[in-house]
């Protein structure tokens, strides 16, 4: 009987577990960053100057190389918002960043 209760409790802790989790990725952050070219060794990057959710706040100053970024954004200075993932991928050769990431929802920024 009491091993039928601990299966159960078990089952139900890991079913809570992964709705937490579940809800966690559903909220987009939305970050601010401008683009550079040609620095740190890297063809492109982006530096994080702003994350409109606080606890994220250590992305801030962090530079990041996006995966696959449209030309339309590889401009000098360009400022843009976006969401991210953190990538497995490697950066390029000699490119000097914090983060590889994926961009979602990548739009230019009002300055």
């Amino acid at each position: 009987m009491y091993k039928l209760i601990i299966a159960l409790l078990m089952i139900y802790s890991c079913r809570s577990a992964k709705n937490q989790q579940s809800n966690q990725t559903n909220e987009t952050t939305i970050y601010t960053g401008t683009v550079h070219l040609n620095n740190n060794g890297c063809p492109y990057y982006i530096e994080i100057n702003q994350c409109f959710v606080s606890n994220l706040s250590y992305y801030i100053g962090k530079t990041i190389f996006p995966i696959q970024l449209d030309e339309k954004f590889k401009k000098e200075g360009l400022s843009l918002n976006f969401n991210l993932n953190l990538s497995r991928a490697m950066s390029p050769a000699d490119c000097q960043v914090d983060y590889v990431v994926s961009l979602e929802n990548v739009s230019m920024s009002k300055k």
